[in-house]
Order: C-alpha cells, then structure tokens, then sequence
C-alpha cells in the first residue's frame, strides 16, 4: 500500500525539515510513501526549504497555495493529489490526531 502523508504548513521553516526527518525514520525505505506539503503563503522561508527538501527527495511533494484558505485548500488538494492512503493532520487538530483514509 502506498502511504501519502499530507501536512498543511504556514510559516513552519524551522519545522519542516525535522519532519520530514521523522516521517523518513517511521516510514523508512520499506514503505512506498509520498510526504505532501501544503504550503498556504507563508512569509518565512518556508517555501524554499520544501523546495530544497524536495529536490532531494523524489518523494516530496510542495503544492504553494497564495492564501489562508487553510481547510478548504488542505482537503481539496488532499482528496485529489495524492496516490496512496492518506494521513493527514488537520490544522485545528493542533497535533493531537490524524486522519486517515484509503484512496482508490
């Protein structure tokens, strides 16, 4: 099965590279994955950064979006972008759970 991970960011450029890090290490090689990036306009340098992580990683993926229309971007794009299972957190969810839900 493959895994998309979908994560909605607004100005996150500190946090972007530890996880994508963290979802390398639990997903690992053994895994067909893919880790999505919304990134809703920040104004750090956020966008640069998953630039630069997806250059070197084939399964990154960053989708810019110029507003702040946080759910209504991260579910659309979620729904119709990725090609696995995905796991998503929700803005609102403030870290404390994940959705998850088959594709296909």
């Amino acid at each position: 099965m493959r895994y998309s991970v979908v994560v909605p960011v607004y100005n996150e450029e500190a946090n972007v590279e530890p996880l994508y890090g963290e979802v390398s290490k639990v997903l690992g090689d053994g895994q067909d994955w893919e880790l999505i990036f919304i990134d809703d306009g920040s104004q750090d340098k956020t966008y640069q950064r998953l630039k630069t992580l997806a250059s070197r990683d084939e399964r990154v993926q960053v989708v810019l979006r110029t507003s702040l229309a946080w759910l209504r971007s991260w579910k659309r794009v979620s729904m119709s972008f990725p090609a696995g299972a995905v796991i998503a957190r929700t803005p609102s969810s403030a870290g404390k759970s994940l959705l998850f839900w088959p594709t296909g």
